[in-house]
């Protein structure tokens, strides 16, 4: 018996030490050159590069058509204060906007449907960098019962630019909390 346990220990061993690495939760990186980001994500979603913009992408799951309607998740690479954009340029008094306030009102300046501010909360990001993770008080049409909004992870790129990253269906949310932590700014 003690013969049998000195031969199979060693080979228990060598098995171990040989057994490939754990893969990452990510699994995958999503990088976008036009605005110097990248993203990891879990390797169930394929991901899909805006095709006339390039300026970000959607995520869905892996073995549905690369289809806007099939996302669960959406990052783009954004104006910030300085913008071209109507709206922003309206709303905000330049470049000199502390990217805070920008964060605290930015989606109801963009999207329709928002209201106001509901929630903020700072990002721990491994990447370092400064983001926060918003939800909005919503109403779809007039009349209707104000709503939380799902969560939207708002990123400082630089003096000109923010990244923001969407979540789309909320059975996703462990998922966009993991890939949020990873956004960074690459050279």
């Amino acid at each position: 018996m003690l013969l049998l346990l000195l031969v199979l220990l060693p080979l228990g061993i060598l098995l171990v030490s040989c057994s490939p690495a754990s893969p990452s939760k990510a699994g995958e990186t999503y990088r976008n050159d036009a605005g110097k980001f990248a993203i990891d994500y879990t390797s169930s979603l394929a991901v899909r590069e805006y095709p006339t913009t390039k300026d970000g992408a959607g995520f869905g799951p892996v073995g549905m058509a690369a289809d806007p309607a099939n996302e669960v998740m959406a990052i783009s690479f954004l104006d910030y204060p300085s913008a071209d954009t109507p709206i922003v340029r309206s709303s905000f008094e330049g470049k000199g906007t502390v990217f805070s306030e920008y964060v605290k009102t930015i989606a109801t300046k963009m999207i329709e449907s928002f209201i106001a501010l509901q929630s903020i909360k700072s990002v721990p990001s491994t990447a370092g960098g400064t983001c926060y993770e918003t939800t909005w008080q919503q109403r779809q049409l007039p009349g209707v019962e104000i709503r939380e909004s799902l969560p939207i992870v708002y990123c400082y790129a630089d003096a000109s630019h923010v990244i923001q990253f969407s979540l789309e269906k909320k059975e996703f949310l462990s998922v966009f909390e993991e890939m949020a932590r990873s956004i960074r700014v690459v050279k």
